[in-house]
């Protein structure tokens, strides 16, 4: 069950300073709303007469975690990361430089090595977050693939496909971690 939250509110006129009187205010969410982000538009009485109408908005500390880290529309960033990941293997595969003498297979290789890579490291970012948060997030999910393309980059032609999702686990277990370093270090 979700307690109600109580305020007790001053108004104060902004010019003169004067005390325009106090109020107090429940909030809590109406049924079918979310109970960790929810807003309510109040017309209070004030003691000393007159009538104040408040619009609060309330969000609790956990649901604040989580949308500081959603900083963006997932939908967009989503978009994003997979427009990387597809000009990404113009990048991997094209630096064969060549399709003659054994090139485009080659380049084949280098393609599925590059794909195994960012498909571990999104899926250990999907279980870590699951892990830290409760939930699966794209940006995580994100950072993962990002994480596991990089990670594979230099080593992409020479590896085994075993190696390449391994290379993608580490890069983005390197990647997480590095990540909450820096919410932790408030960077």
């Amino acid at each position: 069950t979700i307690l109600p939250i109580l305020f007790d509110v001053s108004v104060v006129d902004g010019v003169t300073g004067k005390g325009l009187g106090e109020a107090k205010l429940e909030l809590s969410p109406k049924r079918g709303v979310d109970p960790q982000k929810y807003a309510v538009t109040r017309l209070m009485r004030l003691d000393k007469g007159g009538r104040l109408e408040l619009v609060a908005v309330y969000t609790s500390a956990e649901r604040l975690r989580r949308e500081i880290f959603q900083a963006c529309d997932p939908s967009k960033l989503l978009f994003g990361t997979f427009v990387l990941w597809i000009n990404w293997y113009s990048f991997n595969s094209g630096s064969t430089q060549g399709v003659e003498d054994g090139g485009v297979e080659l380049g084949a290789r280098v393609a599925v090595r590059t794909t195994l890579s960012a498909v571990a490291a999104a899926t250990v970012a999907m279980a870590w977050s699951q892990f830290r948060t409760g939930y699966v997030m794209v940006e995580p999910c994100c950072t993962g693939v990002l994480a596991g393309l990089v990670a594979i980059t230099a080593a992409c032609a020479t590896v085994t496909e075993a190696e390449s999702v391994a290379i993608g686990v580490i890069g983005v277990v390197i990647a997480m971690l590095a990540s909450e370093w820096e919410v932790y270090m408030e960077i």
